[in-house]
């Protein structure tokens, strides 16, 4: 379902992506090939994980692929409204504690997704990889994202290791209400 959204965005104007986490840069090099014409910021906490793809993995910036090292709570919260047409969540704790593995707990936390939501414009997507086997944090996630102003969701679960993959749409009016939640 990403891809085809993905897909019906190669237009010639520019498309404004905003990708949390770097790891080797292959995510970027999918996202170029498929939106040629986007203009990609990554955030990355790690500047030794910047230096290894650049190393290891032919990782280069370029004028439309930006890297900003920061965290990534703290580039959200200074990011301008309706900046984005996607922001992906690509971000795993070095440590994993507890149910939640993937992304940290403080990403799924409601002031994160308010600020997500802020950042995307009208018809923008958020899209996040969720690792949990827990039932109870996968409903609080859906429920902060509900909470946030997200209206619809489509989820993929990942066969045998917990892990959900959340692709979220951001409509032009936002709810501001609890979403109902299947377990």
């Amino acid at each position: 379902a990403s891809l085809a959204w993905m897909k019906s965005l190669r237009q010639e104007k520019a498309i404004s992506v905003l990708l949390f986490g770097l790891s080797g840069g292959m995510l970027i090099s999918f996202i170029r090939l498929i939106l040629p014409n986007a203009r990609i910021t990554v955030v990355e906490i790690d500047g030794e994980l910047v230096q290894i793809a650049k190393d290891w993995f032919g990782f280069e910036e370029s004028d439309t692929v930006e890297i900003v090292v920061d965290d990534g709570l703290n580039y959200i919260r200074t990011s301008e409204e309706s900046s984005f047409d996607l922001i992906i969540f690509d971000v795993y704790s070095k440590e994993a504690s507890g149910e939640l593995t993937s992304p940290p707990d403080k990403f799924l936390e409601m002031e994160f997704f308010e600020k997500v939501f802020a950042a995307l414009k009208p018809e923008g997507v958020f899209s996040t990889s969720f690792a949990c086997t827990s039932t109870a944090s996968r409903k609080s996630a859906l429920k902060n994202l509900g909470l946030a102003g997200f209206l619809s969701i489509f989820c993929v679960p990942v066969a045998g290791n917990g892990t959900r993959h959340f692709w979220r749409l951001r409509l032009l009016l936002p709810i501001r209400s609890t979403i109902a939640l299947r377990g």
